[in-house]
């Protein structure tokens, strides 16, 4: 999906957040309500093309742990291969809305040990995509959701 297709999303949410209408936990609750359906997707139907992709963002988050720049982007990145790899555009293009909007709002939450945990998550969730486990991938991406946003909202003081 291109970047061309999502931008009208992406610039109508982001009008809504500057507003005060949609919030972080509206975009959460975005995400639980389709990346568990995405990761499914993905185990079930990922290219080995895909597959590869996803590998290689592994190794590059493997060897730069000590870069939490890279290791936040690398983190995203994930999430929006995951969706490319569930074979439905229309989901790829919901959630890089999402995605980008959530990057945006929390750009002053960078925290090298929690990247590094995530990317451990990550690893996780990679490994069952690779096996075609479509229930733990499920399961595995909403604990990763909920802890993320348990873990934003501490940052936060909420």
């Amino acid at each position: 999906v291109s970047d061309v297709y999502h931008k009208p999303i992406t610039n109508s949410l982001n009008n809504l957040i500057t507003s005060g209408e949609i919030t972080i936990d509206h975009l959460f609750d975005v995400r639980l309500l389709i990346e568990p359906h995405i990761a499914m997707e993905a185990a079930l139907h990922a290219k080995d093309e895909d597959i590869e992709k996803l590998e290689d963002l592994i190794t590059d988050s493997s060897s730069h742990q000590d870069d939490p720049i890279l290791l936040k982007r690398n983190n995203l990145k994930f999430h929006l291969l995951l969706a490319k790899a569930s074979g439905n555009p229309v989901l790829s293009l919901l959630l890089e809305s999402v995605i980008e909007l959530l990057a945006k709002t929390t750009l002053d939450f960078l925290d090298l040990s929690l990247e590094r945990h995530f990317f451990q998550v990550h690893e996780g969730i990679f490994q069952v995509i690779a096996q075609r486990k479509p229930e733990e991938a499920k399961r595995l991406i909403r604990e990763d959701i909920l802890d993320t946003k348990k873990r934003i909202e501490e940052f936060r003081g909420k």
